[in-house]
């Protein structure tokens, strides 16, 4: 007992000082907001109509959000490549809508996902890595979660990976909401869709209808700027255009004990974790066409001295730059038949600088990856309560390109390849009973580097009654080597290639239970096992101490994950969700590295004027984990405060402001075997504001 007081006594009094914060913030604002309520009432005494929805402002409300959402259905495309409820979907499924995102102040993907059940994010202060379920990317590039943009594949061909920060494939406020399926989706999706699927879903022209301007700025000398411009003529032609810049100092001074000489700056990293970043994204759609592009350039200066690099040195950094085209053709329904074509053109470009410790040379790293997709997908309903899916896919990896030398010297990696994939993939889901469902299906994927894999999924989902609802899943999931674990090796410096690799597979099973009482309120269970075979890690070669990928044999992952949900008419919103998974090598029973066992996220979103201020929180426990190196990151909690107005001042202009880490919180992500780092720092109080004017 004297320990849990120990652990969470600090939590609780923090949450305390919050609420008694809240009431300093809030009654200000509320104070401006009922005097010019009332001075809007005295010169406009029309001022209390109801407000006309076909003209849109910044705070025009999402559909999904309308009272008594919870007890109403939902709709979620990702689950099965077709519209459907969510409560007749193969698995867990989370809608982040709209409205969140504003209230939220989410600033990247990253902040979105640390919101959600069962996700946890670390970063390395160069790139983010994604964990669900227990099991953590550190050191494996967000390989085994698949990104959607729209249904369009995010993860590249050479590392497998997606980014999620201000590296995330497009900007915050081109998203409309966020389609969030945990389990296997390989059944659907082939590679890499493990452990869950993210499907960004953007916002279309009649979402924007106007001009938007906005611009940002906060803490660690953080500046940036947009517009999104959408609309839709009498044509029926939507469109929608978004482009940013971005641009952030990071922190000033970073403390590394590692490098604590004189030698190495006291080991005090000086103004080398800046970032900057530009975005651009374009939508275009005519009854059954639609076009779509995106655009993503990011730098970032690293601080940590990663690779053996120079400490303290500007010129260590990485560039990256995604983009993407894809045009689609959808035409028809499920009832009389849907056809869904899609052609794309992907490109993936990384560059990094690393200045050598010894010589002061820099050593280029470079991984560009270009690759076409061409999908057709037929779906119908050959019989009644039956829905039957049919696809094909092929993918032309027509450039792998990885190279790794030293500026004026030696190459130690010119590796050129190319490769091509291709799938035939089906599924029916039936009506059997008015409340019982049957989801089964089946997918063949051909890789020309590790053959062929067949994956299947099965899901009953049985509503007893009108406001619960059971799932039981049970299917297989997997992810073949990416380039850089098959060929990757930088003659003989720190890692060695291993083309020999063979996919990983995993078996699930998962218990589903959702429960919607009292109006408003719903409950969420799920239960999860996976069994994992031919895991592929990065390990040192006994022979050599070099860094080699292996399959390293059996794994196993079981987990709990609960949560409660709470909106009311007023627009008061609650979640409360805890996640207990353990992540453990069968051959050992340890723990896997970067999988922490618990995680607890809170939320409340109070709009105290539905027109002029929302006040959100935030508290997300993460547990302990360890690193590559076995060294521990204790457990910590961040508490984030936001404020939302719709109509800040003016009608047109919308403002958050944001207290990330709200309380300066010390803590540290676990780290990859690439560090001489134990366990590395993570920002402090991070105060953001972002305001956005409709011309």
């Amino acid at each position: 007992m004297a320990k849990w007081v120990s652990s969470f006594g600090p939590i609780l009094s923090r949450f305390l000082i919050v609420l008694v914060l809240l009431p300093v913030l809030i009654v200000p604002s509320v104070s401006w907001c009922a005097h010019k309520t009332v001075k809007t009432a005295v010169e406009d005494p029309a001022s209390d109509d109801t407000e006309d929805l076909t003209e849109p402002t910044l705070a025009t409300e999402d559909k999904s959000d309308n009272l008594e959402t919870l007890n109403k259905t939902e709709v979620v495309y990702a689950a099965s490549k077709s519209e459907q409820q969510t409560t007749e979907s193969p698995g867990s499924t989370t809608i982040i809508t709209s409205t969140e995102i504003k209230v939220g102040g989410f600033r990247t993907l990253d902040d979105l996902l640390n919101y959600v059940r069962g996700f946890f994010v670390n970063s390395d202060r160069d790139y983010t890595y994604v964990g669900l379920r227990g099991f953590g990317a550190l050191g494996g590039y967000n390989s085994r979660i698949l990104l959607l943009v729209d249904g369009h594949k995010i993860n590249d061909n050479i590392y497998g990976q997606f980014y999620s920060g201000q590296d995330a494939p497009v900007e915050m406020d081109t998203v409309d909401h966020v389609e969030i399926i945990r389990g296997p989706a390989s059944v659907l999706y082939g590679n890499s869709a493990v452990f869950g699927v993210i499907n960004v879903v953007t916002k279309k022209g009649n979402d924007v209808k106007g001009l938007v301007l906005s611009t940002q700025g906060g803490s660690l000398n953080t500046f940036g700027g947009g517009a999104l411009w959408g609309g839709e003529d009498k044509s029926g032609l939507q469109w929608t255009a978004q482009g940013s810049s971005y641009t952030s100092g990071g922190e000033s001074s970073i403390f590394f004990p590692e490098y604590n000489d004189p030698s190495t700056n006291n080991g005090v990293a000086q103004n080398v974790d800046g970032e900057n970043s530009q975005h651009a994204f374009l939508s275009l759609g005519l009854q059954d066409w639609s076009l779509e592009g995106a655009f993503m350039h990011r730098n970032k200066t690293i601080s940590t001295g990663v690779f053996n690099t120079a400490f303290n040195n500007p010129n260590n950094y990485t560039n990256d730059v995604d983009m993407f085209a894809e045009i689609n053709y959808r035409h028809g329904d499920p009832e009389s038949g849907q056809w869904l074509g899609r052609l794309s053109l992907d490109l993936a470009d990384y560059w990094g600088n690393y200045v050598s410790t010894g010589t002061g040379i820099p050593n280029i790293d470079i991984g560009n990856g270009a690759w076409a997709t061409a999908e057709l997908q037929y779906v119908f309903t050959p019989l009644p309560r039956n829905k039957v899916t049919l696809g094909t896919e092929f993918v032309d990896n027509f450039q792998q390109y990885q190279k790794n030398y030293n500026l004026g010297g030696a190459v130690n990696l010119d590796d050129s390849r190319q490769s091509t994939q291709w799938a035939l993939y089906a599924q029916d889901e039936v009506k059997l009973l008015p409340n019982l469902f049957l989801n089964a299906g089946g997918r063949y994927d051909y890789f020309s580097t590790t053959g062929g894999q067949f994956v299947p999924r099965g899901a009953l989902v049985w509503e007893p009654v009108e406001s619960s609802v059971l799932k039981l899943v049970a299917g297989k999931a997997f992810r073949t080597p990416d380039n850089y674990e098959l060929y990757y090796q930088d003659n003989g410096d720190s890692q060695e290639a291993n083309p020999n690799l063979q996919n990983e597979s995993f078996q699930t099973y998962e218990l589903d239970w959702e429960q919607s009482f009292l109006t408003n309120h719903r409950a969420l269970l799920s239960l999860y096992h996976y069994a994992g075979q031919n895991l592929i890690l990065g390990v040192p070669d006994p022979a050599t101490s070099l860094l080699i990928y292996e399959n390293i044999g059996q794994i196993s992952i079981n987990g709990l994950e609960v949560e409660y949900q709470f909106q009311n008419a007023g627009g008061i919103q609650a979640r409360l969700s805890w996640a207990y998974q353990r992540a453990q090598d069968d051959l050992t029973n340890l723990v896997l590295p970067d999988s922490p066992q618990n995680l607890g996220k809170a939320s409340l979103q109070i709009p105290l004027d539905a027109k002029h201020l929302t006040v959100a929180g935030e508290c997300q426990f993460t547990g302990a984990s360890y690193g590559f190196t076995g060294a521990w990151a204790q457990g910590y909690t961040i508490f984030n405060l936001k404020l939302y107005s719709p109509h800040f001042i003016w009608e047109n202009l919308e403002a958050n402001l944001a207290f990330y880490n709200l309380f300066d919180t010390r803590y540290y992500n676990p780290v990859a075997n690439q560090f001489v780092q134990q366990v590395l720092p993570q920002e402090g109080l991070v105060i953001w504001a972002r305001l956005g004017y409709r011309l």
